[in-house]
């Protein structure tokens, strides 16, 4: 067995996904996570970090897209984090969150063969979130920016999808306009926030 080190590429198979949205491949029996794949990617993966029985890695190449996987209609998906599941069918998102309940009562709970209702989708993936947690910060332009969870990039914050109404910590709310672009509804200053601009 080849011992699998920081930096290495390695060639895996995503065959599922964790519940933060990262895909899941194994590399000799080694589980090796990777934010923005999909069940069903052949993908080349560069090795971030290594632990004793899994590692994460970060996609380098997709070598083989998966059937269920779509061009993400948020800009800002990649650097964002929040929805984690927008680059793959929304029907295959339902398959994975019915796939992760039935696993917790089986495996967790101990239960089996429970009869499963099938799990019910929503009449659109956009607009259901009613709160988000996030850094925000204003460029020298004046153009506020969020800066996300999964990169270190930035996203200018008027061109988020499958938000309703934003409240960015105890820092900021903005809320969404008729015409889809943000309002600022007002800054709470409880903490000294300066850093962040």
């Amino acid at each position: 067995m080849t011992t699998l080190r920081k930096n290495d590429l390695i060639d895996i198979d995503i065959t599922g996904m964790t519940a933060q949205g990262a895909g899941v491949g194994h590399w000799e029996g080694m589980a090796v996570f990777t934010p923005l794949t999909a069940p069903g990617d052949r993908a080349r993966v560069r090795v971030v970090k290594v632990a004793k029985s899994y590692a994460f890695g970060r996609l380098e190449e997709l070598l083989s897209p998966s059937p269920d996987r779509v061009e993400p209609d948020c800009p800002c998906f990649a650097q964002c984090g929040g929805c984690c599941y927008r680059h793959i069918r929304y029907e295959a998102e339902l398959n994975i969150k019915e796939a992760r309940v039935r696993d917790a009562l089986e495996r967790i709970g101990g239960f089996s063969g429970l009869p499963m209702r099938p799990i019910l989708g929503a009449p659109s993936r956009d607009g259901y979130r009613n709160k988000a947690l996030l850094p925000l910060g204003v460029k020298k332009d004046g153009t506020v920016v969020a800066v996300g969870n999964n990169e270190h990039g930035q996203c200018d914050v008027g061109t988020w999808t499958g938000i309703d109404q934003i409240t960015a910590g105890c820092y900021c709310s903005v809320g969404l306009k008729n015409d889809g672009s943000l309002d600022f509804v007002g800054w709470e200053y409880r903490y000294d926030i300066s850093y962040l601009f």
